[in-house]
C-alpha cells in the first residue's frame, strides 16, 4: 500500500451482529490496562433489551477522557414512525441524544495535549441512525481533519462503518474509506476471533510509534471492496476492479472455491428492476469467488431448461464460472431476484448413525448438536426498496412455512398475498399486494415430482410474470 506513512485511523466494517463493536471494545479495555496514560473518548452503541430479553432499541455509551464514568443515552427505540420522525426501519432515532451526547464526545479538543500523552477517539458507529442527526457527519469530518489539536502523531481514531445493504452504498461512508489516513478492516465470523487479538496489539503499537510496522498485522484483514462499488465484486465508477476474495484466503487456480459461514446477500441485477423474488429457506455460504454466489444451488437445474440453457456440466473451474455467469445473467435480466428466508447458512453434514432403543430411532448425542436460532433476512425492507417485485416464489413448502412464521404480520391468512406498506416521497403511504407462489422444491430429495414436471410447473407459474427477453 502506497499510503502506509499516512494511515493513522482504523475502522472496522462487516455485517450487522458480526462482532465489530466487541472487537473494538476489547481493544479499548486492553489499552486501558496497558497504557493508563492514554486519553480515550468517543462513543459506542449497544443493544437495549426489554424485561423479556427482546431488543427494543439501541443506546449510546460514551467514553470520557477525564473520567471512568460513562454516559448512557438512547440512540433509537422500536416503534411506529410518524411522518416527521427520523427513522431507520422500525426504529425511531433520538436525534437530540446524538447531537447532545455522541457529537460532543468526539470533539478532539478534549484530548490530552501533553507530549507523548496521545489519545484515542472512538466512533462506533458512523451508521444510518447516527447520520440522521444533521450535526453528526460535520462533527466526524471535523474530527478526522483536525486531530492536530490533540497531538496528531499519537492520536488515532477507532471506529466502525456499515457495509452496503442490498447494493446501496452511503456516499459519506465511501468518502471516509477513500481517505489516505484511514484503513478499513473487514470483520467476518471466520476471522473475528483472530482479529480481536490482533487489534488489541495493533492499537497499542499505533500509539507508541509512527513507523507503520503495525500495518503489517492488519494486511490479511484489509477490506478491499472498491470505493463506490455496491459489492465486493462490483466496479466503481472510475476503473474496472478485479474480483477479490471475501475472506482474503489465497487459493490456487486448480482448487475449488473455499467458502465461509458468511451468508450470501440477495442476488439481483445491478440495473434491471426485479419482478419475482425467488426464496429458498436457508442461506448459501459466501464463496471466496463472489462471482459464484448461489452456484451450488439445485434451483439452476430447473432455471437452465426453463430458459433453454444447458446445465453446469463443464469440468474446469474457469469453464464452470463462465457458464454459470452466463446463466445467472440470463436469469437476472428476465427479472428474477434470488435470496433466502433465513440468514442462517445451510451446512451439509454427513449422516450420523442413530442407535435404537425399544425399536425407536434416537437423535444423535445432544453434546454434538449445536442449536442455532433462526434469524430471518430483512425481506420486507428489500421488497420496499424493490417496489417492482410483483410475486414471491418459494422454492418448496418448507421455505414458505418458515416465511409465514417470521413474517406473519404481513401475510393474509386465506390468500397467498403479502400486504406491504411502502413510502413514496416520504409523504404518503399505500398498501401493496405481492402474490405468493409455492413451487415444488428443486432438491433431488423431492423425488415425488420429476425434473421435467418441476420445470413445467415453474414455467407455468413464473414465465407470465417475467420481463421479455432482451433483444440481441
Amino acid at each position: 500500500m502506497d499510503t502506509k506513512q499516512q494511515v493513522k485511523h482504523i475502522f472496522l466494517t462487516g455485517q450487522p451482529g458480526v462482532g465489530k463493536s466487541t472487537i473494538l471494545i476489547h481493544a479499548i479495555n486492553h489499552l486501558r490496562k496497558k497504557q493508563k496514560e492514554i486519553s480515550i473518548q468517543g462513543f459506542y452503541t449497544k443493544e437495549c433489551r426489554g424485561d423479556d430479553g427482546k431488543r427494543i432499541g439501541f443506546d449510546i455509551i460514551t467514553f470520557s477522557p477525564t473520567s471512568s464514568e460513562q454516559c448512557v443515552a438512547p440512540l433509537a427505540r422500536m416503534g411506529k414512525p410518524k411522518k416527521n420522525d427520523a427513522a431507520v426501519g422500525n426504529y425511531i432515532v433520538d436525534v437530540d441524544a446524538v447531537a447532545s451526547v455522541a457529537v460532543p464526545s468526539i470533539d478532539p479538543s478534549q484530548l490530552s495535549s501533553d507530549p507523548g500523552g496521545g489519545g484515542v477517539i472512538v466512533m462506533d458507529e458512523i451508521g444510518k441512525m447516527e447520520l440522521k442527526c444533521p450535526t453528526f457527519l460535520p462533527a466526524v469530518t471535523q474530527t478526522l481533519n483536525s486531530t492536530a489539536a490533540a497531538n496528531t502523531e499519537t492520536t488515532i481514531i477507532l471506529g466502525t462503518l456499515p457495509t452496503p445493504r442490498y447494493g446501496r452504498i452511503i456516499p459519506c461512508i465511501e468518502d471516509i474509506r477513500a481517505r489516505k489516513d484511514v484503513i478499513v478492516v473487514l470483520v467476518t465470523k471466520a476471522n473475528r476471533d483472530s482479529l480481536k487479538n490482533v487489534m488489541q496489539h495493533v492499537v497499542s503499537q499505533a500509539l507508541k510509534n509512527n513507523n507503520m510496522e503495525w500495518m503489517k498485522a492488519l494486511e490479511p484483514y484489509i477490506y478491499t471492496r472498491p470505493i463506490d462499488a455496491p459489492s465486493m465484486n462490483g466496479s466503481a465508477n472510475t476503473t474496472a476492479t478485479p474480483t477479490v476474495s471475501l475472506n482474503k484466503t489465497k487459493k490456487s487456480s486448480s482448487s475449488p472455491s473455499i467458502v465461509t459461514t458468511t451468508p450470501c446477500g440477495p442476488l439481483v441485477h445491478s440495473h434491471i428492476s426485479p419482478r419475482v423474488l425467488l426464496l429458498g429457506q436457508t442461506s448459501s455460504p459466501m464463496p471466496t469467488n463472489v462471482n459464484m454466489q448461489y452456484s451450488e444451488r439445485s434451483l439452476w437445474t430447473i432455471l437452465a431448461p426453463m430458459f433453454q440453457s444447458t446445465t453446469l456440466t463443464t469440468t474446469t473451474i474457469e469453464e464452470k464460472e463462465e457458464h454459470y455467469t452466463t446463466l445467472k445473467d440470463l436469469v437476472l435480466t428476465r427479472g428474477f431476484a434470488i435470496w433466502d428466508v433465513l440468514q442462517n447458512v445451510h451446512e451439509k453434514t454427513t449422516r450420523k448413525s442413530r442407535s435404537k432403543i425399544d425399536g425407536k430411532r434416537q437423535k444423535p448425542n445432544s453434546t454434538t448438536t449445536t442449536q442455532i436460532t433462526p434469524t430471518p433476512n430483512e425481506i420486507p425492507s428489500f421488497l420496499n426498496h424493490h417496489n417492482s417485485i410483483v410475486a414471491i416464489a418459494f422454492i418448496g413448502k418448507q421455505a414458505f412455512t418458515t416465511f409465514r412464521k417470521h413474517f406473519a404480520q404481513y401475510c393474509q391468512k386465506k390468500d397467498f398475498v403479502m400486504m406491504m406498506t411502502t413510502q413514496k416521497n416520504d409523504s404518503c403511504r399505500r398498501s401493496r399486494c405481492i402474490k405468493m407462489i409455492v413451487l415444488p422444491s428443486s432438491s433431488r430429495a423431492n423425488s415425488r415430482v420429476t425434473l421435467e414436471e418441476k420445470v413445467d410447473i415453474w414455467k407455468h407459474e413464473l414465465m407470465p410474470l417475467l420481463l421479455p427477453p432482451i433483444s440481441e
